[in-house]
């Protein structure tokens, strides 16, 4: 999917956010997406089911903000949605409650945390 995102941008001149919508929005994906649910929700691995779109982390669970050097890192590769502010970058170390949980278009998940600004990617959390 990347790859076509890539390939629709070039061809078609346009931004990385909107190269991703066309890609995201055209039926052909959305089959392929279906069927990768399906596949996953049968899948046994080492006895258990995968189950696709399950977030890490609960409402009301007690997690830690990753590192400032593991935040700084992934804040200079992710290239995506809601990427992480200067200002969550001083919440390193620190730990929090789940606030809430939600499931961004895509599969990623976001968290919100008590009394931290910001919406969190799970590789920015960590289990306490």
């Amino acid at each position: 999917m990347i790859q076509s995102i890539k390939i629709v941008r070039e061809l078609q001149g346009i931004s990385l956010e909107d190269a991703k919508e066309v890609v995201h929005s055209s039926n052909a994906w959305a089959d392929l997406r279906a069927s990768h649910d399906r596949l996953h929700a049968q899948a046994e691995v080492a006895g258990s089911v995968i189950q696709p779109f399950e977030p890490r982390f609960d409402v009301g669970d007690s997690v830690e903000i990753e590192s400032l050097e593991t935040l700084e890192r992934f804040q200079e590769k992710w290239k995506y949605h809601h990427p992480l502010t200067e200002e969550q970058l001083e919440f390193a170390g620190r730990d929090a409650t789940v606030k809430a949980v939600e499931l961004y278009y895509g599969g990623d998940f976001l968290y919100e945390l008590h009394g931290v600004p910001g919406q969190w990617h799970e590789q920015s959390l960590v289990a306490l």
